[in-house]
């Protein structure tokens, strides 16, 4: 019994060892030493110094080459790396959904306000549009950060691979 409880730990403890040794690319802040980790296999868009641009997943096939869509870049080559993280999917939905419900309401004010007419009509002017305004300048921003990502350019960040 004793061996078997030795030999499932050694096992289990081999393994879990395994599957750490994973490679990833590092991005670090050159200002205050800050690091962002991107595991291989994440979609990226990139942009070299000679403007060529690439985007989807990549590979990496030693510490300072990635493997991208058949193409190989070495690390000094790369001027931009653009990352989407969860959070700022998560957040930009959420701006742009609540954008869009203040842009209706702002909307909604106006319309209201003229079809009662009168005095009416000068305050639907003076509350819904800037209302509608402010929904469209945070439904804009929520779909930016959505989509585009977060940019990390070469003169701010050091790009290395390590494994981690």
């Amino acid at each position: 019994m004793k061996t078997k409880l030795l030999f499932l730990g050694i096992t289990l403890f081999s393994m879990i060892n395994v599957f750490s040794q994973n490679e990833v690319l590092i991005l670090k802040k050159k200002k205050n030493d800050k690091e962002k980790l991107v595991q291989e296999g994440k979609k990226i868009k990139l942009i070299t110094f000679d403007d060529q641009r690439l985007e989807g997943k990549f590979d990496i096939t030693n510490d300072s080459v990635l493997v991208f869509e058949g193409d190989s870049l070495l690390l000094s080559e790369i001027d931009v790396i653009r990352t989407k993280s969860l959070a700022s999917k998560i957040i930009g939905g959420s701006l742009a959904g609540g954008g869009a419900l203040v842009t209706t309401g702002g909307a909604l004010i106006v319309i209201n306000t003229f079809a009662e007419g009168g005095l009416a009509v000068i305050v639907g002017i003076v509350l819904g549009i800037p209302i509608t305004t402010v929904g469209v300048i945070v439904t804009t921003s929520g779909v930016l950060l959505a989509t585009i990502g977060k940019k990390h350019k070469s003169k701010k960040w050091d790009f290395d691979i390590a494994a981690r």
